[in-house]
């Protein structure tokens, strides 16, 4: 039996044994015989979930319950808490369950869903503006990197200490940040404007070309002038920040005027400092 049908099949046990409600399994590995891993899990009989860093879900022909997980990591125990907490956010698992994680090819873990929800504190618009911001990360505009700022939340505030740079070119349709369907029309913008993306707690551009104006002092040494404007803006309001890098593609959340997390165009997740 080949290593991840072996370790499907142990996962199962130890989910039986310790009367687990689910098991998660992470597969992003084209390389990794999915159906087979499935196979093996099947004869579980309660939850089985699958968690992929894949943008396209349906591509998964099961009938399983798959959710896009965009972070990943070299840490496994930190990339199965980002996987678990936005299945809780995703209400495929609930708060207190007892889960068993396969990484798919390497580990296998256990985890109470109570823990990691602590960890990993971020609603569900800012998991979507770091999914488009990772779209961004990938995406050239003549043959160069494009760079991004997103406010998110506390969006009147942040009108108030911001102003227009120009007349906001963004189409009404367009504007909702948990649509995929709107990452190329607003990554052209980022290339082709100056200034920042306003989001809504719902995950709507209220105004994009927006000039930070915050004054705040923040410590963001080695970074350009977005990210300073953006750690500032999250000192001064109850916003949180994404902003991607024009040198280097990495996606830096922002919180309270501090980096808290950076992410690699790749999706894994670096330290967050």
């Amino acid at each position: 039996m080949e290593a991840p049908q072996a370790l499907a099949k142990a996962a199962v046990s130890l989910a039986t044994l310790i009367e687990a409600d689910a098991v998660v399994v992470r597969v992003d590995n084209v390389n990794i015989p999915t159906q087979e891993i499935l196979k093996e899990l099947s004869i579980f009989s309660k939850k089985i979930i699958i968690c992929t860093g894949s943008s396209d879900e349906k591509s998964f022909s099961t009938s399983y319950p798959v959710v896009h997980v965009p972070l990943k990591s070299e840490n496994t125990e930190k990339e199965a808490e980002f996987a678990l907490a936005v299945c809780v956010r995703q209400g495929v698992l609930s708060k207190g369950e007892k889960v068993v994680y396969l990484d798919g090819s390497h580990a296998i873990h256990l985890k109470i869903v109570d823990d990691v929800e602590k960890i990993f504190s971020f609603d569900e618009t800012v998991i979507h503006a770091i999914k488009l911001a990772l779209y961004i990360a990938n995406t050239s505009y003549n043959n160069m990197r494009v760079g991004a700022a997103f406010i998110i939340g506390d969006w009147k505030t942040v009108m108030r200490l911001s102003h227009q740079l120009e007349s906001d070119p963004l189409p009404h349709q367009a504007r909702d940040i948990k649509k995929k369907d709107n990452y190329p029309i607003i990554a052209k913008i980022a290339a082709t404007h100056d200034g920042a993306f306003v989001v809504d707690s719902n995950g709507i551009i209220r105004a994009c070309c927006r000039h930070l104006d915050a004054n705040r002092k923040v410590d963001v040494r080695g970074l350009g002038s977005r990210h300073y404007a953006v750690a500032a803006m999250t000192r001064a309001t109850k916003s949180i920040g994404v902003v991607v890098s024009q040198e280097d593609g990495h996606v830096r959340v922002f919180q309270n005027g501090k980096i808290v997390l950076t992410i690699q165009p790749s999706g894994h997740v670096m330290d967050s400092q």
